[in-house]
């Protein structure tokens, strides 16, 4: 007799669930090293639910063999942008065909909405890509790197008119307004920097004497430390403000005891990739982003 799987699909996550995909994730970063952008931080907050992303419908498919979480695959949708999917299969799990149903689940699901295209995320090593190619005709639309900082950046200069202050719910616009720029569409979301930080995700301004010239989230709630939204307003581009803003995350972050610093950047952003190098961070994963009409 043909195993019976349980799948189960979710508008968003409960407390439990996030610890069972945690757990699920670990056992497969340990049988192989591989780029996973899951945003579980992200959806075990209740921002996700804020965000009114739940109200779209399902964004969460799991299956399960008995209580044993077995394959996971997760919807994120920012701004106007298609929307991604990603997910995981257990090692002892895979090519049985779970991950495709699962897949399916998520194309459906994104067709009942009105969506025509999507995002599958895929590590770019792994065989994924090849079903995605032959079965999706899907096209790689951009490449981001996950990078991971080095021991070798003892040397970064911090400049004296830059400082990080941290971001309070009266901030809430800039931020909004700093992120429409940054994706080049508008933000329906809105993000409570105060609410953020009871979750481990610290929103900063960077700031030069009293302006706001940019921001950074900086993500110490979990054992690696991650920066995010990083971002600088393009009048005070080339002036170094940057580099300056990024060792001031950097310091911060190390004086937490955080063993192992991370962030991510698209291939195609030359400027940030070349000051992250610059700065000490290589590359460990890379993400393919594969672009499928549906």
């Amino acid at each position: 007799m043909e195993k019976q799987y349980v799948y189960i699909k979710k508008k968003h996550l409960e407390p439990a669930d996030i610890q069972s995909i945690r757990e699920l994730e670990r056992t497969c970063l340990a049988y192989e090293s591989l780029g996973l952008k899951l945003e579980l931080d992200f959806k075990s907050t209740s921002a996700m639910i804020k965000s009114g992303t739940s109200d779209l419908g399902f964004n969460e498919f799991l299956c399960y063999d008995g209580e044993i979480l077995i394959a996971y695959v997760g919807i994120n949708k920012f701004n106007e942008q298609p929307a991604e999917v990603n997910g995981m299969v257990h090692p002892k799990w895979r090519n049985l065909g779970i991950f495709t149903a699962l897949f399916a689940m998520a194309i459906e699901e994104l067709k009942s909405r009105g969506e025509t295209k999507l995002l599958a995320l895929c590590d770019a090593k792994t065989s994924f890509s090849e079903i995605l190619i032959r079965n999706y005709a899907g096209k790689v639309a951009h490449t981001e790197y996950e990078m991971f900082l080095t021991e070798n950046n003892d040397n970064l200069i911090i400049e004296s008119e830059i400082g990080l202050v941290k971001a309070t719910k009266a901030d809430a616009l800039e931020i909004k307004k700093m992120n429409r720029i940054f994706s080049g569409a508008e933000d329906s979301s809105d993000i409570d920097p105060e609410e953020s930080d009871r979750f481990g995700l610290e929103i900063y301004l960077i700031k030069r004497a009293n302006t706001n010239i940019g921001k950074i989230h900086l993500q110490t709630g979990q054992k690696n430390g991650g920066i995010y939204g990083f971002f600088i307003y393009p009048e005070f581009r080339g002036f170094g403000y940057g580099k300056a803003a990024l060792a001031l995350a950097i310091k911060y972050l190390k004086k937490q005891d955080i063993p192992k610093i991370h962030l991510q950047v698209d291939s195609t952003n030359t400027l940030a990739y070349h000051l992250y190098l610059t700065s000490g961070f290589l590359i460990e994963t890379a993400m393919d982003y594969y672009l499928i009409s549906i």
